[in-house]
């Protein structure tokens, strides 16, 4: 795990498997990544209400961000944004277990996990020029929050203040529990 640069929200968290995956969903370590999510988000309530997103591409699609290798955000938003605004033409999951067994030989997709708890997932392998650009679900929050940040994580600049919040947070609770051993 690592915090995300281009914070929208302090908190905003990556969950990268060591292991090189071009998408989460064919990784083999969904259930890791579920149990983190699930860890992080709980910890993560002190910043505000996470969701948890993946834009899971392969390289060949040239889709996502450009980056080919599985990462899920998890991400503490202002306010309780459902799956269903994150992504109305989604299709409900029941869970992000789930929706990566349905997508794990999806070439390009789009998995969100509300505040609200509810699933939804878009396989876009069969959708030539989809209409998702690059760090849709980024663009979406600062919509949807009427954030006055820009979405596009690349042209943040130092320093990233909310970035500097997130990493204070872990240091102190790593203290805490060092100390509580």
């Amino acid at each position: 795990m690592m915090p995300t640069l281009g914070q929208l929200f302090s908190g905003s968290m990556l969950i990268i498997p060591e292991l090189h995956v071009e998408t989460l969903g064919a990784s083999g370590l969904t259930e890791e990544c579920v149990s983190l999510a699930d860890e992080l988000c709980e910890e993560l309530r002190v910043f505000g209400r996470p969701i948890v997103f993946e834009h899971g591409a392969r390289q060949r699609t040239a889709g996502g961000c450009g980056i080919y290798h599985g990462h899920l955000h998890v991400v503490p938003v202002s306010r309780n944004l459902g799956s269903e605004e994150l992504l109305p033409e989604g299709v409900a999951a029941g869970g992000l277990s789930d929706a990566w067994a349905r997508l794990v030989d999806s070439d390009e997709y789009l998995i969100v996990r509300g505040a609200n708890g509810n699933t939804r997932m878009l396989d876009l392998t069969s959708r030539p020029n989809h209409g998702y650009p690059s760090q849709h679900f980024r663009r979406r929050i600062v919509a949807l929050c009427g954030l006055d940040a820009d979405w596009d994580w690349r042209t943040y600049t130092a320093p990233e203040l909310r970035l500097l919040e997130t990493m204070s947070h872990f240091r102190r609770a790593s203290r805490m529990a060092i100390a509580a051993v």
